[in-house]
């Protein structure tokens, strides 16, 4: 093999890269369009849902539960805040969830 054929083979990969994530973009797309995990042939298009994350913090504010002493029975360098929301028994906590996302896989 010499170098040309070389440089050939690089910018057929390259081309073929550039096709193929195109066309996984559209396939995570057309997922989320249907909101549904898909599996063809070898190929597995799964859908995830979001992750929650909890805002323990907020969910403190104003709670007449929430004392300093609890405040400062979870607190070490910082302040615990899950620690504080369970010791005060609050259930009701604010949260945030990342977007869904697509995973696709080729598998034998």
């Amino acid at each position: 093999m010499d170098k040309s054929e070389l440089a050939k083979k690089m910018l057929r990969y390259e081309e073929l890269k550039r096709e193929c994530d195109t066309l996984e973009e559209e396939i995570k797309n057309d997922i989320m369009y249907l909101e549904e995990s898909m599996e063809v042939g070898n190929v597995r298009a799964t859908l995830r849902a979001g992750r929650k994350t909890y805002d323990y913090e907020t969910a403190t504010i104003g709670n007449p539960l929430v004392t300093p002493e609890l405040i400062k029975k979870n607190s070490e360098l910082k302040v615990n805040w899950k620690a504080v929301c369970e010791d005060a028994k609050i259930k009701d906590i604010p949260y945030d969830t990342s977007p869904p996302s697509v995973y696709i896989k080729i598998f034998n």
